[in-house]
């Protein structure tokens, strides 16, 4: 009688919890099973002859540990079936460049990415999603190294419009993104969290659309129990401007860490229309500048309107 818990299916160089399809070892020469759904803890662990894997759509979670050590990845795929990454999942791959990121992953867990140094870029298939994505520190966040974001059109992300109805800003969400130069809040976000734009240096203009400053917190520094790190670097607050409703200026210079700023400027949040879709609900996939500026918010000026049926449209904004 065969073996009824693991299998080596396809001959796909690998054992696999059958009941469970769970690839649970596998090796350089390992062709990943469509079947499979799970790439368990430790699967891939110290595997350095390990350079490049093709996980299949199948695949829902890398557990902890999957990759750990495979120093000879250079670059991954994630595919857009999986939702949750497990703690260490990458840790230690130095030799990694860059990874994407797909609208469906909800949760990173704690040093997921710990320890990835060679990272210089992280690719986002949708980045109203990657908002919404919970970072259990700063490790599970491939920026914390990376400290640059992407599109899939290699465009480098250099503002970010947080989407409507998002309520709080993770800690750690936008962590070292160095590339960053505006972010605009929604009216809908009531509170962010502390390092959620930590080490974001470039960071030139912060648009709150909430008449009521969002509650931010802070943590003790590390090594520190007396310096307390809030949302945003101290840099941030002397160089940047914050942008607030007509009106709420003089909340915002009251606010616990938002009266930080030096400069707060009071705008009409609905001075510039968006276009969210073409007629025929093609969804809105990517924005850039006349000059070729990969942008999360239409600009006053020419934009150029990607969708996702492969047309583009030109938009006007005075």
């Amino acid at each position: 009688m065969g073996n009824t818990v693991y299998d080596s299916r396809e001959d796909c160089n690998a054992i696999i919890k059958t009941i469970a399809n769970s690839l649970v070892a596998g090796c350089k020469n390992t062709i990943i099973p469509s079947s499979v759904t799970i790439i368990g803890s430790y699967a891939f662990e110290y595997c350095k002859g390990l350079t490049s894997v093709t996980i299949p759509s199948s695949v829902t979670t890398i557990g902890s540990n999957a990759f750990s050590d495979c120093t000879g990845l250079t670059s991954i795929t994630i595919p857009s079936s999986v939702t949750t990454i497990g703690s260490h999942a990458f840790s230690d791959c130095t030799g990694l460049t860059s990874i994407i990121i797909p609208e469906s992953v909800t949760t990173i867990d704690a040093l997921a990415f710990y320890n990835c140094t060679g990272l210089t870029k992280v690719i986002v298939s949708d980045r109203d999603s990657y908002c919404k994505i919970t970072f259990e520190d700063e490790y599970s966040n491939p920026l914390y190294y990376a400290k640059h974001l992407y599109t899939e059109d290699d465009a480098e992300v250099s503002s970010i419009d947080i989407p409507e109805g998002v309520t709080s800003i993770s800690g750690n969400t936008f962590r070292n993104d160095e590339g960053l130069k505006e972010v605009t809040i929604p009216e809908s976000v009531t509170e962010i969290d502390a390092e959620a734009f930590k080490g974001c240096s470039s960071l030139a203009s912060v648009i709150s659309k909430n008449p009521t400053p969002p509650a931010i917190s802070t943590v003790a520094e590390t090594y520190s129990i007396s310096n307390m790190v809030t949302a945003f670097d101290d840099d941030v607050y002397t160089t940047a401007t914050l942008y607030v409703p007509t009106g709420s200026k003089e909340a915002y210079e009251n606010a616990d860490y938002w009266k930080n700023f030096q400069t707060i400027v009071e705008f009409d949040p609905t001075g510039i229309d968006e276009v969210n879709a073409m007629a025929d609900g093609s969804k809105v996939k990517s924005r850039y500048t006349v000059n070729g500026q990969a942008t999360n918010s239409l600009q006053k000026g020419l934009n150029i309107i990607r969708f996702s049926d492969g047309t583009t449209r030109k938009v006007m904004v005075k």
